[in-house]
């Protein structure tokens, strides 16, 4: 996913280069930044994520994919529970 947004915002600066108009050439530089803020972004999940994966965290980011919910059957309904810390 990363490469894809650089390579997004690469083709931006290459039309921004390209362009003729200093207004069409302004809205493809903003572009490419948005596109290379896209990519620093999700490196920054992924790193985060990992470091998560290393320490065992059960407590996380509302941001990464993990949640502290899990799904309980209660008749017949779905449910979110929030789980207890386990005691030591």
């Amino acid at each position: 996913m990363s490469r894809k947004y650089q390579q997004n915002g690469a083709n931006c600066m290459r039309l921004a280069q390209e362009a003729n108009d200093a207004v069409l050439s302004f809205g493809y530089m903003k572009m490419a930044e948005a596109w290379l803020e896209l990519d620093k972004r999700c490196r920054a999940k992924k790193r985060l994520q990992m470091r998560l994966q290393d320490t065992g965290s059960q407590h996380t980011n509302r941001r990464t994919l993990r949640t502290p919910y899990k799904t309980v059957k209660h008749n017949k309904k779905t449910k979110s529970v929030r789980r207890s810390p386990k005691a030591a």
